[in-house]
């Protein structure tokens, strides 16, 4: 067991092994690289049998010697990191939690391996069968049986491949209004949706929804209306003028600019407008009406302060609290004006006005007929009766229409599963994998893809709407597949989330850096039976013209507010506020601060947290790493992809990587001093002494017997 021999087999092994399963995680991903060699047992076998060798190799040396201290070192330090992997192998935890921004905290992680879930009507419990369908590469691994909640019924999965979801409805006794309705034209192709009773879609410049009651009446067209003159203005402390545009009514001529003082704390925007200077303090004036003495019905609104200002893809925003790029964004608004309905339709949206974007509401009546109100930008409103398919026209853009296609009066909503056919390499990594399903009940039988559910509703009963359900043969199944889950002992939550992307790669993951603010809950307990979450906590000084600029509404207590703080500097922090209220970064100087509670993590690349803060966490294991390792922007910009680990083989790992390191250093730099002989002169001495000794023991002989006798000792 302490032969080289061995221990070259071995190591070459695991040097093939290693390359192969790299060219595996490169080539496809890393649970096919753990599935067929870290994780085989083959390779784990191969592990022990190396930390066997390397004990031997040194057991057999004992008594070591002293230049034998780097060589056992080094072989415990080999032995030692083995055994830590091999401890996170056996107990160690890896997985992500996805965290919605608003949404309550969750303490569910999903783990990278799946469940298929098979109900049966009459039968209380779901038949489950494990898979992990990253590792399914080859035509054979494709098909595989999964378990029944019937003996007579054969469940089989047949294929695997990308799958997209889609919504409709089935008709059903207790259900809802429901209509198939279909938006086609030239520019916008054609686009089929069901929509359910009170429900409200987003389609690109136009929201859809489907409501009770009667139609509006058609307004009258804008023409003529009596709208405020606008000004919107960008101006920087860096750069000479202000940048932006009139809106409504002619233009002012006004100039601006913005100065700080020395400090860079106390910004002032100066206007010059109708022969007329005005100074005014920014942080005093924020977002607050600011009337111009002496310019009759002008007032001027400061919307925003940037301290380091860069224009991104959700609107200006500030890097950091850093004054490096100082901006304001403000405007200047004055007495109404005649305006045309272009005019009154672009100061309505420029104020984020829902109502003037193009808008399709279909209305139910009491009668059980349908109408619709039509809104578009430019062509006003439009209003009737709906017969079924036959097409309405709506003047978003030409030829465009819509028909209703299906109306059932009492309907469920569900979700479908469809292959996706043209994969572009954009689309890639984004796709699902999906399960085409054949069930087989005596001589019937029927196939259908499924797609993955939200795990967090299996663990609560299964969502009826999200499952696939089938009637084969006189037997009715239910059939999905999720994330295997477990219980995290605390609850994490999404306080914010941000991405700052590459302009003109919006569709795809290349993104600068990404950026998630965390709260945790703990669970109640005996000790803690009031959780609360740990958020930030700041106290600004009750005289402070900050709490008036922010609002006494956001108070949990006079001149106290709940939330987090995103940047800190030696001036000033910058405090954000939770969902659902929604408001701006507050840049808060500490002068005006009373004190501060930190609390909430902050996670980006290669920056981790750890749950809870513990200095003796990672070493024994019992907190969890939160890295930052997904996102869905731009399609979802409060969405935060977190992984989540446990390793209890951290410090045996790390111990390990120690002794090798100071065991290799000890072989080649310490070696001398343990090899280190004695003086030569020295040594002859003390044998000669020793010799004598002996002869002169042995009694009288004579010289040529002393001197062989010498000789031999």
């Amino acid at each position: 067991m302490a032969s080289l021999k061995l221990a070259i087999l071995l190591l070459v092994v695991i040097i093939v092994a290693s390359i192969r399963g790299t060219i595996l995680e490169s080539n496809l991903n890393a649970e096919v690289a753990k599935h067929y060699i870290y994780s085989a047992t083959w390779f784990n076998a191969w592990l022990i049998m190396l930390c066997v060798n390397l004990f031997c190799v040194a057991a057999i040396r004992y008594p070591w010697k002293p230049h034998q201290t780097g060589f056992v070192i080094t072989h415990a330090g080999i032995i030692t990191l083995l055994i830590g992997g091999m401890i996170d192998k056996q107990w160690g935890i890896e997985g992500f939690v996805p965290l919605f921004r608003g949404k309550p905290h969750t303490d569910t992680m999903s783990l990278h391996q799946e469940n298929i879930y098979v109900y049966g009507s009459g039968v209380n419990e779901p038949a489950i069968t494990d898979v992990m369908i990253k590792t399914i590469v080859t035509p054979d691994d494709k098909i595989f049986a999964v378990k029944s909640p019937f003996a007579d019924v054969k469940i089989d999965v047949i294929d695997v491949q990308p799958v997209e979801p889609y919504a409709f409805a089935e008709a059903a006794e207790a259900g809802a209004p429901a209509l198939l309705v279909t938006l086609q034209g030239p520019q916008m192709g054609r686009h089929e949706q069901w929509l359910m009773l009170n429900e409200k879609l987003k389609l690109g410049p136009a929201q859809l929804q489907f409501t009770k009651g009667m139609p509006p009446p058609v307004a009258p067209k804008a023409d003529g209306a009596m709208t405020p003159r606008l000004e919107r203005y960008f101006v920087f402390a860096k750069h000479e003028g202000a940048m932006g545009k009139t809106i409504v009514g002619e233009a002012t001529g006004m100039e601006a600019k913005l100065a700080l003082d020395a400090q860079d704390a106390n910004p002032t925007l100066e206007v010059s407008v109708f022969a007329k200077k005005f100074k005014i303090p920014v942080m005093e004036n924020l977002k607050k009406p600011y009337v111009l003495p002496g310019v009759e019905g002008w007032t001027l609104h400061i919307s925003n302060y940037y301290q380091n200002f860069k224009m991104s893809a959700d609107g200006p925003i500030s890097l950091n609290d850093k004054p490096e790029n100082p901006g304001v964004l403000f405007e200047l608004s004055g007495p109404l004006v005649k305006a045309d309905a272009a005019t009154a339709d672009e100061h309505a949206h420029a104020h984020g006005d829902a109502a003037s974007a193009n808008a399709l509401a279909i209305y139910l009546g009491d009668d059980g007929k349908l109408r619709f109100h039509a809104k578009t930008r430019r062509a006003g409103e439009s209003a009737g009766e709906i017969e079924l398919n036959k097409a309405v026209a709506v003047a978003w853009a030409p030829g465009t229409e819509f028909v209703i296609g299906k109306h059932l009066p009492s309907a469920v909503a569900k979700v479908g599963w469809r292959k996706v056919e043209k994969i572009t390499p954009m689309m890639k990594d984004k796709l699902n994998s999906g399960l085409l399903v054949k069930i087989t009940a005596g001589e019937s039988s029927k196939e259908a893809w499924v797609g993955q559910i939200n795990p967090e509703n299996m663990l609560r009963g299964a969502p009826r709407n999200e499952l696939l359900a089938m009637e084969v043969g006189g037997k009715k199944v239910e059939l999905g597949f999720a994330h295997k889950t477990v219980r995290l002992p605390f609850k994490v939550g999404l306080f914010k989330f941000h991405a700052p992307f590459q302009e003109g790669l919006e569709e795809s993951t290349s993104f600068m850096s990404f950026e998630s603010t965390l709260s945790f809950l703990e669970n109640s307990n005996d000790k803690n039976p009031t959780p609360l979450p740990l958020r930030d906590i700041v106290r600004i000084k009750p005289d402070s013209i900050l709490v008036d600029a922010i609002g006494t509404d956001l108070q949990i207590a006079p001149g106290v507010f709940e939330g987090a703080i995103t940047q800190e500097d030696a001036n000033n922090i910058t405090f954000e506020f939770p969902v659902p209220l929604e408001s701006e970064p507050v840049v808060i100087p500490r002068d005006q601060l009373i004190s501060y509670e930190k609390n909430t993590h902050k996670i980006h690349m290669n920056h981790p947290t750890t749950y809870p803060s513990t200095w003796y966490g990672p070493w024994l294991g019992t907190s969890y790493k939160f890295s930052q390792a997904g996102h869905d922007m731009p399609r979802n910009k409060h969405y935060s992809g977190v992984q989540v680990l446990r390793d209890p083989g951290w410090a045996p790992k790390w111990v390990g990587c120690l002794m090798i390191c100071f065991g290799i250093f000890t072989m080649f730099y310490l070696k001398p001093y343990f090899n280190r002989a004695k003086p030569m002169a020295s040594t002859a001495a003390v044998a000669v002494n020793e010799s004598q000794q002996k002869v002169q023991g042995k009694g009288k002989k004579s010289k040529k017997d002393d001197s062989e006798e010498l000789v031999k000792v």
